[in-house]
């Protein structure tokens, strides 16, 4: 492999990791400000852009964990690490993330393989029927909602003292029915799907020329926002930064089901690893939920490069910026060529270098978040995302952070699933291409 190529990887790691981890910037931006600077790159341009794809979701582990926001990619997996954050187990959260998003990517490799001859055949065929999956996702969550949400507001005996004022009732779950369940799951579909209509409608601009996307506010606060306002509000102290992680046993076994639910982003145009994860099967453990949804990001990777060579269609905006530096390698027939192998060669050693820097990083905000506190990381991580609203999307953006926050309250206040907020982004892909 040539050295300029191993730089252009090495270099396109180290920016894709950072492009994660940054709240408000991504992948998609790099590749517009790479492809800005420097369109005729050629192949080490395509080669940092390819390595940048790779390292990505191991970057976006430390504010999925830390803050409870992540970008569209990793919208999900926030839930369960911040949860673990919380808790004093940061970096088990981060390496939880670290060893499934590699695994994924890792077990996804041979099911490329296998997976290319359908590729080559049914994704010309599937493009019309994506609003149609996008739907049927939604129809999916809503069908199999809990019957028992928590709807009910209950007295309690004895008025309790919490935060310096008394409570006198809770939320409790309430003998609903399953068709309950549902109505307040569509609920919040028919209020997360109206407010994302509005907020891609009426996109972002950044008063800096940032690479502006409504998708900031948007999934911050319809996810980030309700955990970091619960922290704000507590009174607990610091808990212990623990820095004991899980030995990765089980790991691959828990991967699996979320890199073969992958598959469907790049099968399926305007899928996104959060709206493929929707598809993995219920798992066992919060620990093992992180494993899978980290899985769905690795193995995006690989499933997004293979519609790429097998279809030639560019499924995310950095390798549209790669195909215009140099034509991608085409796979349509027999073994993949020397020049496909190499690019999973570097896909592979970028993955794994970023999963050593979220190792590495995990401890020192660990220690940092253990330190200041819940209610003061919790205020922070708020300040931080309203700040980057304003610098990547301006006024609009802190309004639609604002509406998206109070939507992405009500699931916690009804006890259905926080997931169901995805219809933020499923309803209006599937309206954009119905009508």
């Amino acid at each position: 492999m040539e050295p300029a190529l191993l730089m252009a990887a090495a270099a396109g790691a180290l920016a894709g990791f950072a492009a994660g981890a940054l709240p408000g910037m991504h992948v998609n931006g790099l590749a517009a400000l790479a492809l800005a600077l420097a369109p005729q790159a050629g192949a080490p341009g395509q080669a940092f852009l390819v390595a940048a794809l790779a390292a990505s979701p191991f970057g976006a582990a430390l504010p999925a964990t830390f803050l409870g926001a992540s970008g569209e990619e990793g919208a999900l997996a926030a839930l369960p690490a911040h949860a673990l954050a919380r808790e004093g187990r940061g970096v088990e959260a981060v390496a939880l993330q670290a060893w499934g998003a590699f695994a994924g990517l890792a077990v996804a490799l041979p099911m490329a393989a296998a997976a290319r001859p359908i590729f080559a055949w049914l994704g010309p065929r599937v493009a019309a029927w994506s609003p149609w999956i996008a739907l049927a996702i939604l129809a999916l969550l809503v069908a199999t909602e809990p019957a028992r949400p928590k709807a009910h507001r209950r007295a309690l005996p004895v008025p309790v003292k919490e935060d310096g004022r008394w409570v006198t009732h809770e939320w409790a779950e309430g003998p609903l029915s399953p068709w309950a369940g549902r109505a307040l799951a569509l609920l919040v579909v028919l209020l997360a799907g109206a407010l994302g209509w509005a907020a891609l409608r009426l996109g972002a601009a950044s008063p800096f020329g940032l690479p502006a996307s409504p998708l900031l506010p948007l999934l911050a606060g319809l996810f980030a926002a309700p955990e970091l306002l619960a922290a704000a509000r507590s009174r607990r102290p610091g808990s212990r930064a623990i820095l004991a992680v899980a030995p990765p046993r089980g790991v691959l076994r828990h991967a699996a089901p979320g890199a073969a639910a992958s598959l469907v982003e790049g099968l399926v145009p305007g899928v996104s690893p959060s709206q493929a994860a929707l598809l993995t099967p219920r798992a066992p453990t919060p620990e093992a939920r992180l494993v899978r949804l980290a899985a769905v990001n690795g193995g995006a990777v690989v499933f997004t490069l293979l519609a790429w060579h097998a279809m030639g269609r560019a499924r995310s905006g950095a390798l549209v910026a790669a195909q215009a530096m140099a034509r991608p390698a085409a796979w349509s027939a027999g073994a993949p060529s020397q020049a496909i192998l190499a690019e999973a060669a570097l896909v592979v050693l970028s993955a794994a270098a970023a999963c050593l820097m979220a190792r590495a990083l995990a401890r020192p905000l660990a220690r940092a978040a253990a330190r200041a506190g819940p209610a003061r990381w919790g205020a922070g991580g708020l300040a931080l995302l309203t700040v980057a609203t304003l610098a990547f999307c301006g006024w609009l953006g802190l309004a639609d952070l604002a509406a998206a926050t109070l939507v992405g309250l009500v699931p916690r206040r009804l006890g259905v699933r926080r997931s169901l907020g995805m219809a933020a982004i499923l309803v209006p892909v599937a309206l954009r291409i119905l009508t």
